[in-house]
């Protein structure tokens, strides 16, 4: 097998990674310019919404990883969890399965998983009768979510100029492409 690309979070370059920052930056502004549609945010006290963005954090950082996690399961058998402190965009969370290969398609599957997941919980957010602190807690999930997502959706991008026959392999720095 032949090494034909190589993705690493300091391989993109600054510009691109703000680029892309910006990007989900504004399509999450653009879902908070309608929050009042989705949300009643007068009835929840400031405190108790800095608490819920709080968990709503740490619970989209969850699901997030937890869903590439079930996917690299799904295609490879074995993943791990970790945190890297020091990377070219700051401290991230991450899932891999270091030394698996797995498809082009496959790969898709497990960049775009957490993306699926945000499209879900926007769906139960319209069709839930739940109280407005639900509510929030769960838009704020979906914030969360599609912002963390930018370098999925980058890689998925990325990855379309190589052949439909390659591998690729995700590693804790990125990812390796392998040409069959």
């Amino acid at each position: 097998m032949k090494k034909v690309g190589e993705f690493t979070l300091e391989s993109m370059g600054k510009v691109r990674i703000m680029a892309l920052t910006f990007l989900f930056l504004g399509i999450g502004m653009i879902i908070v310019a309608n929050t009042d549609k989705m949300v009643d945010t007068s009835v929840i006290g400031f405190g108790s919404r800095v608490l819920l963005l709080c968990g709503a954090t740490a619970a989209s950082i969850a699901m997030h990883e937890g869903l590439h996690g079930i996917f690299f399961k799904k295609f490879t058998g074995k993943v791990r969890f970790g945190f890297k402190l020091k990377t070219g965009i700051g401290p991230v969370f991450y899932a891999t399965s270091e030394g698996s290969k797995v498809s082009k398609h496959q790969f898709w599957a497990i960049a775009l998983a957490p993306q699926i997941g945000s499209a879900v919980l926007i769906a139960l957010l319209f069709a839930i009768n739940a109280s407005e602190s639900v509510r929030w807690f769960l838009f704020c999930m979906v914030v969360i979510n599609f912002l963390g997502g930018a370098m999925d959706m980058y890689m998925v991008f990325w990855l379309r100029r190589f052949p439909k026959n390659a591998l690729v392999e995700d590693t804790k720095e990125g990812a390796v492409i392998w040409q069959p």
